[in-house]
This record gives structure tokens, sequence and C-alpha cells, in this order.
């Protein structure tokens, strides 16, 4: 209803319908739902049934883990309906994205891993492939620590380990969990390597983030989702930044500022990127896309739900 409301207000342009399985830590912990058994079947069953409630008939669906009896929009959708994009991991799910939905959102991964996430989606089909690229101007060293920590943060969570070891971090993953597992806070940010760092929370001057973006656009991605980072905000006269800084607690740059300069910058780096506007819950490293806009100046810009971390 949300996503078709939006279509609606607003007929020219894109809106983007995010879904995604999540991981049982996010589900179970921090909002007390049900993790899927199987979270393939289960999830392609919801594109389904997505879909068909997205097309405007009545729908009555009896299915394995959803039972819908005449169901039907309170809105009556135009001929442009929203697009649903999958956040997706690991293979089966990229290969589900490319068969039932219109796009795939990929995130936390350096840009040379995006060639194997493609590879996966394409033997399918043609889902036009997104991903959320982690970037920041910034002062680098200020910013590690936080980026330890964030990346620290999803490591621990089986799915996002599973996807840094692909992306060629496994020595690094495996020792930030025994350090996690022995109670060892200190010990599991201190594995978090260098690399790591650099290759998926980017944080330096405009032109870092300029080169970011498009070495995941020549990887493969086709829109890039520039996810700004607020930490080691550059002060005035760093960094072309001269906005003034908000009141927080750390002494950071808040997003509110940021925002133009890696915006600035996104569309410096290609005409088909959105930036993401979000807020940064950073105890737990949570992330949740409230806006996002496509900076293509030819075509007015998209409105999008993010799909979950």
């Amino acid at each position: 209803m949300a996503a078709t409301s939006l279509q609606a207000l607003a007929p020219d342009r894109e809106v983007l319908l995010g879904v995604g399985v999540s991981s049982p830590v996010v589900a179970r912990d921090w909002h007390g739902a049900s993790y899927p058994a199987s979270p393939l079947a289960h999830m392609r069953e919801f594109i389904v049934l997505l879909r068909e409630c997205l097309s405007g008939d009545t729908v009555t669906f009896a299915g394995d883990y959803y039972q819908v009896r005449k169901f039907r929009l309170g809105v009556e959708p135009g001929e442009r309906k929203p697009k649903i994009v999958l956040g997706a991991l690991g293979e089966g799910m990229l290969r589900l994205a490319c068969q039932e939905a219109d796009g795939v959102l990929l995130n936390y991964l350096p840009a040379s891993h995006v060639s194997w996430c493609v590879e996966q989606v394409r033997r399918g089909g043609n889902a036009t492939i997104y991903a959320n690229i982690h970037v920041g101007v910034g002062d680098r060293e200020a910013a590690a620590p936080r980026a330890r920590y964030d990346l620290f943060s999803y490591a621990v969570v089986d799915a996002y380990a599973n996807s840094f070891t692909r992306a060629g971090y496994g020595d690094a993953i495996q020792a930030i969990r025994a350090a996690h597992r022995a109670g060892d806070r200190a010990g599991a940010l201190a594995a978090v390597p260098d690399e790591m760092v650099d290759a998926i929370d980017v944080v330096g001057d405009e032109t870092l983030v300029r080169e970011t973006i498009s070495a995941y656009r020549h990887a493969g991605v086709d829109v890039p989702v520039v996810f700004p980072l607020t930490w080691g905000a550059a002060r005035p006269g760093r960094s072309g930044i001269d906005a003034p800084s908000c009141d927080n607690p750390a002494g950071h740059r808040c997003a509110r500022d940021l925002t133009p300069a890696c915006e600035e910058a996104a569309q410096d780096a290609g005409e088909d990127v959105a930036v993401a506007v979000g807020r940064n819950w950073h105890r737990h490293a949570r992330r949740s896309a409230t806006a996002m806009s496509r900076s293509r100046a030819a075509r007015p810009p998209s409105t999008s739900t993010s799909p979950p971390a």
C-alpha cells in the first residue's frame, strides 16, 4: 500500500520497494520476530505474492508461508508500478533476485567482489544491480575506529561473514569471530584489517569517493547507491567542506552536512547514481535508508524504500 501510494503520488518517478529476509540477529534479537527456517523458499513466495498484490487485481493466495483472501489495493495503480528490489548476499538469494525481482541490492562488499555477484545474477536474468557504497569525505585516520567497529559488527553475522570470506577476507573473519566468542572485544576490533576498511568503508577526499563509486560501476553495478559515512568528517577548510558542523557528542558532522559533498562527488562519478540519506545507529551498526534520490539531472528523482541490511 505504501509503495503504491507513493507511485500514485509520483507517477513519473521510479519507486523502488526494497525487501529482504535480513538475518536471525536482526529479526529475532532486534525486532522480536521469527526467522524463516527456509529463507530462500520463504522469500520466493513473498515476492510472488507481493507482485500479485501490486497488480491491483483481487488476490487470493494459498502458499506454504502466506495465505491471503480477497486482498485488493485501496489505491488504483497506474501503468507504472513499484519495482521490487531484493537485498541479497549469497548465491541462492542473488539468483532468486534475477528470477523473481526487478533488481538486487548488494551491501557491504568491496568493488572487487561485485563481479562474482553479477555472475550469479546474470545466470538467471537481467535484474538491475544496485549496490550500497559506503563512502565519506573526511579524515581516514579519524574514521578508522568507527569503520572497524562497523565491519566487526557485521562480521559476527553469519551471512555477512560468509560474504566477507568469499570476498577474500576469510582469515580476518575467523580472527574477528574467534576473539568475539572469547569475549575479547578489543581483539576483535584489532583483527579488522586496514585493507578491509579501505575497501568497504571508504573515507578520504572527494577524488577518492569519485574513484570508489566508479570502481563499483566498472565492476558491474548498474546503479551505485552512495551511503554517506559521517565518521572523520572534514572540518571547515578541509576537503572542500565548509558547511557548519552540527552539535553531537562525538563532534562529527551530521549526514545533513555531509550528504551534499558525497552527492556532488557521486554526480561527478556518473549519471545514474542514488544517494541514501539515513541515520546510523553506531551502537548496533544498523542502517535505515529513509530516502533515496537519483542524481540524474535529465529525469525526476526516484523515490525508494530500502532493503534491510
